[in-house]
């Protein structure tokens, strides 16, 4: 798993539009996304926010929960289990509105086994 972070976060990085890199490592379980701590990013300035992608360790599954402030506007959604072994997955950035974004927080949960994930977000 230390492997796939290291790799990960290399590729990240060698992005000139990544905005952020968020990651953790989740214990399997099928609690709720309450369960397990939030990583969040706070941009100095609003971003706008062009492409958001998920990924995940393994050949399980795993959930999230993404919360997204733009200005005064909070947007919430939880998203359905994800193949890790089908890992990246985009999420679309309208999800979160269409204003560009202050913050950003991503919780992985409800993991079949024990992993870790990545929530990457590039802006225009």
């Amino acid at each position: 798993m230390n492997a796939w972070r290291v790799e990960q976060d290399a590729a990240a990085n060698s992005w000139a539009d990544l905005a952020a890199a968020l990651s953790a490592n989740v214990a399997a379980g099928r609690g709720d996304e309450f369960d397990q701590p939030a990583v969040e990013v706070e941009f100095d300035e609003p971003l706008p926010i062009e492409h958001i992608e998920f990924s995940c360790y393994g050949d399980g599954t795993m959930r999230g929960w993404a919360t997204a402030q733009s200005g005064n506007s909070t947007y919430t959604r939880g998203l359905d289990p994800f193949d890790c072994s089908a890992s990246p997955h985009e999420i679309d950035p309208a999800t979160f509105g269409s204003q560009p974004i202050d913050r950003f927080e991503f919780i992985g949960y409800d993991s079949d086994r024990d992993s870790a994930w990545q929530v990457t977000l590039r802006h225009g």
